[in-house]
């Protein structure tokens, strides 16, 4: 089974949509994503770090978990979807591994938008400690995504992959705790 593929559509001179495609058929959309940048938006920044660092409980690794990471939704939108009782698990779960994604991807647009000369606009808001845990490695393959979206047009996109490997398998959350809480009774007991 392979991983998810998420798809970053230029849809105006300043907006961006996504599509998340789940090897299961589904397709999770978020049809105005936020923080636009004509060479790194905020959301494909956040997709590369994740995967750099196999962040698998922030954003997109909730996403290929078969969540939502509570901004995404299915079209036709379900109300009563099935999987909200997940995404709620997943969001609780990775709520560290989210907040760590997002002081990455800001040490990355300050490092990457001053490498090339420039000044990201948020700048002073960076955490210090993570620019320190930024590589060679991580800031040239921001350049090549980089490139890839500044060339698109409206109406194209850039497609990228989530790896299977760091995909969580959600049925594991409450087995993990089944067991965990099967053995401090048993401990009790004796």
């Amino acid at each position: 089974m392979g991983g998810v593929r998420v798809t970053f559509t230029k849809t105006g001179e300043r907006s961006y949509s996504i599509a998340a495609h789940r090897p299961s058929g589904d397709v999770l959309h978020m049809p105005r994503a936020p923080g636009y940048d004509p060479w790194l938006p905020h959301d494909v920044v956040h997709f590369v770090i994740e995967r750099h660092f196999e962040i698998d409980r922030g954003v997109f690794g909730q996403l290929a978990a078969g969540g939502d990471a509570g901004t995404f939704f299915t079209i036709p939108h379900r109300r009563r979807d099935p999987a909200r009782r997940l995404s709620s698990r997943l969001g609780a779960l990775g709520r560290e591994d989210t907040a760590r994604s997002e002081r990455l991807t800001g040490a990355c647009m300050a490092a990457w938008h001053g490498r090339h000369g420039g000044r990201w606009e948020f700048a002073d808001t960076v955490d210090g400690d993570a620019m320190a845990g930024l590589s060679q490695a991580l800031l040239d393959e921001l350049d090549e995504v980089a490139a890839r979206w500044h060339d698109l047009r409206v109406g194209e996109a850039l497609t990228l992959s989530w790896p299977a490997r760091l995909t969580i398998r959600p049925g594991g959350f409450s087995r993990g705790r089944r067991q965990n809480g099967d053995r401090s009774r048993a401990t009790r007991r004796h």
